[in-house]
């Protein structure tokens, strides 16, 4: 048998077979997160599989109208998910430090929240406790302002809650502020 022919074949196959795929690769990566985890962490294989996703690009260039195409798709399946919100996140904790922000105890509390989740198993995450961005408010990314807490609860808090914040404000509308 040719290798076209062959090639062919695997590609029927895993187009059959995407669902049994995806569940196989799903297990093998919950199974072995660890040593994953410990491969990427090396230097020379960051490298490496930097690489090889540049290298998997050039190979398969993909045009724009088709990338237009596939976020319109997952925009239509996903309406409630914002794209841009984890980058707007990442930047406003950037501009949002004052002078006197001490970095070692805002480091500090990053590392509290990995511990606790390894330590207990559930996850736990940093939180503003006035929020970096809100309609009604605007906080500082610095150490006073942060607390490890449930990310369960942090999901709950979401922007809305403060501390000294006017009775009512999260059910008013914005309008009558």
């Amino acid at each position: 048998m040719d290798s076209a022919k062959k090639k062919a074949g695997q590609v029927r196959w895993r187009a059959k077979n995407r669902l049994h795929i995806a569940r196989y690769n799903a297990a093998y990566y919950s199974e072995h997160t660890e040593q994953i985890a410990a491969w990427h962490a090396r230097p020379e294989n960051r490298k490496k599989a930097g690489q090889r996703s540049i290298a998997w690009q050039r190979a398969h260039p993909v045009n724009r109208a088709y990338k237009r195409k596939r976020l319109a798709e997952f925009r239509k399946r996903n309406p409630g998910y914002n794209t841009s919100y984890a980058n707007d996140h990442k930047a406003a904790k950037r501009t949002n430090v004052p002078f006197w922000a001490i970095p070692f105890f805002m480091q500090e509390a990053y590392r509290l929240a990995r511990l606790r989740t390894k330590v207990t198993g559930f996850k736990w995450e940093v939180d503003h406790i006035v929020p970096l961005r809100s309609p009604m408010v605007c906080g500082l990314h610095c150490e006073s302002n942060l607390r490890v807490i449930p990310k369960s609860q942090n999901c709950s808090k979401g922007n809305h809650i403060w501390p000294d914040m006017p009775t009512n404000a999260a059910s008013r509308p914005l309008a009558l502020l």
